[in-house]
């Protein structure tokens, strides 16, 4: 593998952790301490839901990087489970979105949309790549 396709892979996981504790730390957490009768009765779920996900992905970004540059033959089976996670989150999201605040739905179809054509392009990447199969399995 190639050293710009190294730090490109790799920064791309950097970022996704460094932006899932950016969040955490602006959103989330505040948000704890807001008094959740003012909110609607899913609104509290969904921030929990989402708490626990994003520490599961910060923990599972630095394993796919630990897997990564050890190149483990289960990066690629890593790399599928994390696109597909993120859709299904989305999915679960925009359904806490939908029953929570109707009106606020149809503005989310854009943020469902980004990691259906990500799944798209990635899972078969990582299925059927020549390079990849090259760098992890042989």
């Amino acid at each position: 593998m190639g050293i710009r396709r190294t730090v490109g892979f790799s920064t791309n996981r950097y970022v996704t952790i460094i932006t899932v504790i950016k969040d955490l730390i602006m959103y989330f957490i505040p948000t704890f301490s807001d008094n959740w009768e003012l909110f609607h009765p899913l609104w509290k779920s969904l921030v929990i839901f989402e708490t626990i996900y994003n520490i599961s992905l910060i923990l599972f970004c630095f394993y796919i990087l630990i897997s990564f540059y050890r190149k483990k033959s289960i990066v690629p089976l890593l790399m599928i489970i994390f696109y597909s996670a993120s859709l299904v989150v989305t999915i679960i999201d925009y359904i806490f979105v939908y029953f929570a605040f109707p009106g606020q739905a149809g503005s989310l179809i854009r943020d469902l949309v980004r990691p259906v054509i990500t799944c798209l392009i990635w899972i078969p990447y990582f299925l059927q790549s020549e390079r990849v199969k090259n760098t992890f399995i042989r």
